[in-house]
Parts: structure tokens; sequence; C-alpha cells
């Protein structure tokens, strides 16, 4: 079999940094390699999933939820809302029509719309695009940019946040972006941030995001694709993870005056292989936290993190796992690693005070939150992450 290509500049020279086998949810035992691509340095998931594989992970991890009948959306953008917000007043003064790729239900739709743009977009959920359109009156197309992008001419800016991460191909998707823009239209997005493996948390490879960029690899494929830069901002503690954003300008062929090459891998190879070392590490420490219960065990969240935890450490072998318990309903009853996702009404029935690990990174805090408002004993609950 031919050796995958690289996303971005099509070379076969991707040196692999790490394999997992992760039981996923409903998926059964999945094969995952993790590299850098050796030409143009670009991190990647290589091969990528299915398509059809990808799908039905979306389909068991989606967040979408119904919104209540009296739902009325937030008053003030949140921090990364308001941070695209800025920018736009800054360096695009005049409003003009705006198309967010990944739309979800139209939030920030719905705030760039106050502010005085014409707004639309896509996304692939068709509950999401039905809330956009009952609660916010925005219309989004249900589907992906591919489907939609192609039908949309001199727009003035496009919005992609923690989008393109996700695609297979992102730099057709750019090339797709810099068409439908008008010259001098501009393109805003916001991805996770791989610059430094320091201030990476664990588990940070995930199987839904295919790309992982840098500074540098942006730049590039932006350059060559059309695009000027004309700012970046890069943020380690907004959220879970370093995130790095940039808006760029379509530039005429008349302005685009020859473009460099993309940077040695040497120094992404280097850091990814040094994340590896960080993130095995933690895993063998949570393995120790499970251990040292010396009894039988339940795990909460039946996310990726726990995929992860199985699929990394040996838990499953010496330790009485009693269940796997998750508050999203969409989850309940589906198999993962032979454990029927329990609902905590569930879970309660049974609970007779035995430890609880917390597998998550990103909703550890709240999920802490929620036990101890079930009245389960704060000495019960074992947080992963508490030292991260």
């Amino acid at each position: 079999m031919a050796n995958p290509k690289c996303m971005l500049c099509g070379s076969d020279d991707i040196q692999i940094v790490k394999s997992a086998v992760w039981p996923i949810i409903e998926m059964g035992d999945v094969h995952v390699n993790f590299g850098v691509c050796k030409v143009c340095s670009h991190i990647q998931q290589c091969p990528p999933p299915h398509l059809d594989a990808l799908s039905q992970y979306y389909a068991n991890f989606s967040n979408y939820t119904i919104l209540d009948a009296n739902w009325q959306p937030p008053i003030k953008p949140n921090k990364t809302q308001q941070i695209y917000l800025d920018i736009a007043e800054k360096y695009l003064p005049t409003k003009g029509q705006l198309y967010e790729i990944g739309a979800s239900i139209g939030l920030t739709l719905h705030h760039f719309k106050k502010a005085g743009w014409r707004v639309s977009g896509c996304e692939p959920s068709i509950t999401a695009t039905k809330q956009a359109s009952d609660f916010l009156s925005i219309h989004v197309d249900t589907g992906l940019e591919e489907n939609y992008l192609p039908h949309q001419a001199n727009l003035d800016l496009i919005l992609m946040s923690h989008v393109l991460e996700h695609v297979f191909d992102p730099a057709a998707t750019v090339k797709r972006i810099n068409k439908a823009l008008k010259i001098g239209g501009h393109f805003l997005f916001e991805v996770p941030n791989a610059k430094n493996p320091d201030t990476l948390p664990p588990g940070w490879f995930a199987y839904e995001h295919l790309s992982y960029f840098t500074k540098s690899t942006l730049t590039m494929m932006m350059q060559q694709n059309g695009f000027e830069i004309i700012t970046c901002y890069e943020h380690d503690t907004r959220i879970i993870y370093p995130v790095i954003g940039m808006l760029v300008r379509k530039i005429s062929e008349e302005e685009n005056h020859g473009l460099g090459q993309y940077p040695s891998g040497h120094s992404n190879l280097d850091n990814m292989r040094r994340y590896k070392l960080h993130d095995d590490k933690f895993w063998q420490v949570s393995h120790g936290k499970i251990k040292s219960q010396q009894q039988p065990v339940y795990i909460w969240a039946a996310g990726i993190h726990t995929s992860q935890l199985l699929g990394e450490t040996n838990t499953l072998e010496g330790t009485d796992i009693l269940g796997i318990i998750d508050s999203d309903p969409q989850k309940w009853g589906k198999s993962l690693d032979g454990f029927s996702v329990l609902s905590p009404a569930n879970f309660l029935e049974n609970y007779q005070g035995e430890p609880i690990i917390v597998s998550s990174f990103a909703g550890a805090g709240s999920i802490e939150q929620y036990l101890l408002e079930l009245a389960i004993s704060p000495n019960t609950i074992v947080k992963l992450y508490s030292e991260i």
C-alpha cells in the first residue's frame, strides 16, 4: 500500500511519532497514527480516518442539544467571539457580507449581525442549522463547506473558529475560501497551536483533529494560496490548550510576488517527540492513581480521554471497573470497551461509595461540582488532571 500523503505539501516522507489503539464508543478499537512531514513540517493524523468513521464519531460525540423553548441568546459575546469582533472592528471598519464555516447554532453570526454585518454560513448538523433559524433567524446551510462555498462569491469576510483542524484537505479548503472572497476580502480563523510541547495538555492528539498547525505552517499555507497576513495572535491559556488565530487578506495576482518554501520539519518533529514523552508519563501517572485505589472503581465520562486512558494504559488489567458513566443522554447504553455507558441515575441506583475516576480534561471541574451536588463524598473523587 502506498504511503499516505502530507495534507499540505503532498510529500510521502512523514515520520510517525505516535501510534495507538483507542477503544472508542460504539466504534470498537480504532488504530491511530500521528506524524510530522519531513518536507513541510506539518503535524497530522496519518493516515486520517475514513470519512464514514469520522461521521460516526461525530454522531456519537456531537454536543448539540435541543434548546429550551424559552432560550435566549447571551447578551454579551464570549471571550473568543469578542476577539473576532474586535479584530473585525479594527481592520474591517466597513461591514459587509460574512460567511462562517462551521457556524454551529449561529451564535457568533448573531453577534456579528448585531454589530452590523450581513451574515450566513454552513454547518453539517441539521439540529444546529434548525436552531440557528428558529432561535436567531439566521440562515445557515446544512452541509460541508465544499458543497456550499463554491456557490459564494465576492464575500467580505469568511470566518472559521476551530474548524480548519478538522478538514481532510486544509489547503483545498483555503483555496475555496480564497475563490469565494472578493479581492481585498479577509479570512479570519483560529485553531489549536502546536508551537510548544510544554504547554500542550494530556491527550492533545485527538481522533477528530486531523491537522496540528504552527505559525510557520499556517503562514506558508496562507501565502501559497493567495493571502497576505494582516495580524496574528497566540494565546496559551484562554481555553484548555494553546490557540493561534490569523486575519489574512486576499491579494491580487499582481500583488503576489513569489513565495518561499515550507520550513524544515525537524523542529516540529523534535517538539512532537518531546510531547509524546510528556504524554506517556501522564498516562503512567494516571494508571498509578487508579491502581492506588486498591478497590473497584467507576469511571466518569465516556469521551475521547477515557478512550485514551483505556488505550494508553493497561487499566483494565487488574482493576475492577464497575462502570463508565456519562451525563450525555446520547451516550447512554452505548458500548465503550465492553461497558454499556450508564446514566447518572443508573449509577446512583447501585453506588456504594466506591472511588470515581474523573476522566476528562476539559470538563474535570464541572464534573467534580456535579458529583458534589449529588452528595458524593469528595474523598471518593479521583481527579486525573488535578496537578496539571
